[in-house]
Parts: structure tokens; sequence; C-alpha cells
């Protein structure tokens, strides 16, 4: 049955009224989902402005952190140390050429021949080096092994860490 033009017209308004709507749905729920997005960030990052400041000055301080390990001397035999404690283990001796003083927080050390895991040393009393001198830093928790290869990593208080390996022998 043909259609009359009038029937056309009628099917072509309708179907126009019906992507105004949608169009206008979509930009309802888009709006929607952009307010709460906003009110979640902006609850998120209210202290956004404290963090920012510490971590940036933090940071500064931390790249002004210049230390290196210069040597690692290994404790193969026993022996009693001062305070009574064991002395295997090792010393690594950790100078600061930076400008400002560096307090050491934590040593970790790694057997990296055998790609395992030794030790983490906590220091109960931190170490801090003045620019331009070097400390000890005692590590009796472990007997190192002949011929084998450890890592030792060095850890400030701001987080700079360096990394030395040394052959027990």
């Amino acid at each position: 049955m043909p259609v009359s033009l009038f029937q056309r017209i009628k099917r072509k308004k309708s179907a126009a009224i019906s992507e105004i709507i949608a169009t206008l749905l979509m930009v309802v729920v888009v709006v929607g989902i952009g307010t709460t997005v906003f009110a979640f960030a902006v609850g998120g990052f209210s202290n956004f402005g404290n963090g920012f400041t510490n971590l940036v000055s933090g940071a500064g301080n931390q790249i002004a952190e210049e230390i290196t390990i210069e040597q690692i001397v290994f404790n193969e035999t026993a022996g009693t140390c001062s305070g009574g404690h064991n002395c295997l283990g090792a010393n690594i001796y950790v100078r600061n050429y930076g400008v400002n003083p560096v307090t050491i927080a934590s040593v970790y050390v790694t057997n990296a021949t055998a790609s395992v895991f030794v030790e983490s040393l906590q220091l109960s009393t931190q170490v801090t080096i003045n620019s331009g001198s070097f400390a000890n830093i005692g590590v009796t928790g472990f007997t190192p092994d002949h011929k084998t290869t450890y890592t030792f990593s060095v850890a400030t208080t701001l987080g700079t860490t360096v990394t030395a390996n040394g052959e027990a022998v």
C-alpha cells in the first residue's frame, strides 16, 4: 500500500524528536558522571598542596645526597667484637662526598652468586656522615661463604640507595 506524503513527514518528525531526546539524555549522563568525578577529585586532592610541597623539598634534599661505598671488608673468622657479639659478616665503608650530612638508615645484603636475599639490617643507631667524611658500618648477621659475591645496598633516611658488590675471599 502506498505511503502518503503526510505519513512520511510524520515519521521523519517523530524520528527527529527521538534523536534530540537521546542526545539530551547522553549530555545529562556525561555531566552527571563528570560532576561525580570532580567531587571525588576535589575531596581526594584537598591535601595535595601540602603533600606536594613535602615531596618536592624531600626530593631536593635527596638529590643533594651523594654517597658511595668505598670498600667492603669481609670478616670470615669467628671472634668476639666489642659488645660481645659475633664478628662474622662484613664492614662497609661509606663516604659522603656531597655537601649535606647524610643519615644511613639500613643495609641490605644479597648473595649475588646464588641470587638469594641474605639480610636486612635496620640500624638501631642511625649513622650520620658529615660532608667529606666516611663511616664504617658493621654488618654482622651473616657468615660469608668463601668465593661468594655479595651485593650490599645502603639506604639513607631520605631514600637514596647505593649498591656495591664484594667477593668473600
